[in-house]
């Protein structure tokens, strides 16, 4: 069945049922996103302190570069429902603005985080107290990685719109 309001000619049954719900009417982009969020959830199985630092650096990377993938889908989509489809979903519109919600607290704490051997320097030696944590990953690190994400999902719409118009 269909979820609460989204019966047959609602906003939501415009969008789902429109040919941009799928990459060339075969593999649903919902689908594409679940394996997103998936792998967002297993890098970050891997961002904490127990955890070595060049396998934390390289989760942390996958990490931006998948939000920013997020994002940037997120502003397609919402791009896709108000100019070409006419219609907003509240699922989706949900899921969008959360996903943003979760780009922001990634590129946020992705900025915080600081290398595992400084803090354990930290501890073990009192003398150097003075000494801040260093930072994983420089602004200008994060900006790149983030992007990276950005142009896949650019990538994505460019295939989903020539896809679509062969249709």
């Amino acid at each position: 069945g269909s979820m609460v309001g989204c019966g047959g000619g609602s906003p939501c049954d415009n969008v789902i049922n429109s040919r941009w719900s799928a990459l060339g009417g075969i593999l649903p982009v919902s689908g594409l996103a679940v394996g997103v969020y998936l792998a967002l959830l297993i890098a970050s199985m891997f961002t904490g302190p127990g955890t070595e630092s060049d396998i934390r650096v390289l989760a942390w990377s996958s990490i931006l570069v998948l939000s920013g993938a997020v994002a940037g889908s997120a502003i397609w989509f919402t791009i896709l429902q108000k100019w070409f489809i006419g219609s907003f979903c509240p699922y989706c519109m949900t899921a969008h603005c959360s996903g943003m919600l979760i780009t922001i607290l990634v590129i946020w704490r992705a900025l915080k985080e600081s290398d595992n051997q400084t803090n354990d320097a930290k501890s073990t030696n009192t003398k150097n107290n003075s000494n801040p944590p260093k930072p994983i990953f420089s602004p200008l690190k994060v900006i790149f990685l983030v992007l990276a994400g950005l142009i896949l999902s650019g990538i994505m719409a460019f295939i989903q719109v020539t896809m679509s118009t062969t249709d």
